[in-house]
C-alpha cells in the first residue's frame, strides 16, 4: 500500500499561529485553504499511481480539504476516528512558538511526553497507528493532522 499523508488546508488558527486543539473540530479552511485543497487534488489525482481511497479525520477542515480530491477520483471521503487533531489541553490558545520556548512543559515524568492532562505523544501515535494499520491494502490519501 502507498499512503499519501496530507495536512489540511490553511485555517484562521494556522494564519494566527495559534494552537487550537480539540476545540477546533468545526474550524473551516480559509479561501487560501480551499485553493490549496484544489491544487493538491489536481496534483495527487494526476499522478501515477493514483489513490484508490480518500480518508479524513472527523474535523471539518480535513473533510473540506479531502473533498476536491475525492471528487476528482470519484470516491467518497471516509472518516477515520483516530487521526484527528491533537488535544493540546491548556496549551490551546498559545502561539506555536510556545512549543519551542517551553518544551519542558511537555515532559510528563516517567519518560513520557505530551500535553498534561490530555494525551501523551505515545497515545497520539497509537490512535493514528490503529486507524492506519486497519486500512485495506490499497493506495490511499489520508488527510488530517499529519
Amino acid at each position: 500500500m502507498r499512503l499519501w499523508i496530507i495536512r489540511h488546508g490553511e485555517t484562521k488558527g494556522n494564519q494566527a499561529g495559534i494552537l487550537r486543539g480539540a476545540s477546533s473540530a468545526n474550524d473551516e479552511i480559509t479561501d487560501t485553504g480551499h485553493a490549496q485543497a484544489r491544487a493538491m487534488a489536481e496534483q495527487v489525482s494526476g499522478g501515477e499511481p493514483r489513490p484508490q481511497a480518500v480518508y479524513a479525520s472527523r474535523y471539518r477542515r480535513a473533510q473540506q480539504t479531502a473533498r476536491p480530491l475525492a471528487e476528482r477520483l470519484g470516491v467518497p471521503v471516509t472518516v477515520l476516528p483516530g487521526i484527528h487533531e491533537v488535544d493540546c489541553g491548556d496549551w490551546a490558545g498559545e502561539p506555536y512558538s510556545a512549543l519551542r520556548q517551553h518544551p519542558d512543559r511537555l515532559e510528563l515524568g516517567g519518560g513520557k511526553l505530551g500535553f498534561r492532562g490530555v494525551e501523551t505523544f505515545h497515545e497520539i501515535a497509537a490512535r493514528f497507528a490503529a486507524d492506519v494499520n486497519g486500512l485495506p491494502d490499497e493506495d490511499a490519501a489520508q488527510i488530517g493532522r499529519a
